[in-house]
């Protein structure tokens, strides 16, 4: 004959079911809490990418063959990609800018500038923009360089100066300021 089971284990087992739906309890009542508060906001957006230039035109700008001044029409172009705006001569960018460069062109906008003149531009651009390009539509073409390209780093404000030259187009950072020193006292 089996020997009646003892009370013990029968408790034990009930224990241990006590046990399982307490840890279980516990950890969803965690889980829930988890995902009600302690939620990290979600962080904040990246900066826009930015363009802030000067552009300065020379008061030689642009002379005729006789030398003497003249106002200058420049393109300004945001780009995807360099490849078709490098490789394009003036009259394919002049003349058909659209379809040359394809779906590397963003935006396209123009600018006269006269001799001596100074002109502020200032973009936040589209998120695929990566180049920035000039266009200069100097009178004696074929002895200029009327072409410059600025790439774009992406969530991040790009500060440069243009320079129109008599017959060129320069580029140049312009310089982070430093920070002054704290003051010993």
């Amino acid at each position: 004959m089996a020997a009646p089971q003892s009370r013990g284990n029968a408790g034990r087992g009930s224990e241990l079911t006590r046990r399982a739906f307490t840890m279980t309890a516990l950890g969803v009542l965690l889980a829930g809490a988890h995902g009600c508060g302690g939620d990290k906001p979600p962080p904040p957006p990246p900066p826009p990418t930015r363009v802030e230039a000067k552009i300065v035109a020379a008061k030689d700008l642009n002379p005729d063959m006789r030398g003497i001044p003249a106002p200058l029409f420049l393109r300004v172009y945001t780009l995807r990609a360099e490849t078709a705006f490098a490789n394009a001569d003036f009259f394919q960018l002049h003349e058909n800018d659209t379809a040359i460069l394809g779906g590397d062109l963003i935006k396209r906008s123009e600018l006269v500038l006269r001799p001596g003149e100074t002109q502020p531009l200032s973009r936040e651009l589209e998120d695929e923009v990566r180049f920035l390009g000039l266009v200069a539509a100097y009178q004696e073409i074929d002895r200029a360089t009327w072409r410059a390209l600025l790439p774009v780093p992406p969530n991040k404000t790009t500060k440069v100066t243009i320079q129109l030259g008599p017959r060129d187009i320069v580029i140049e950072p312009v310089p982070e300021p430093k920070e002054k020193p704290a003051k010993k006292g």
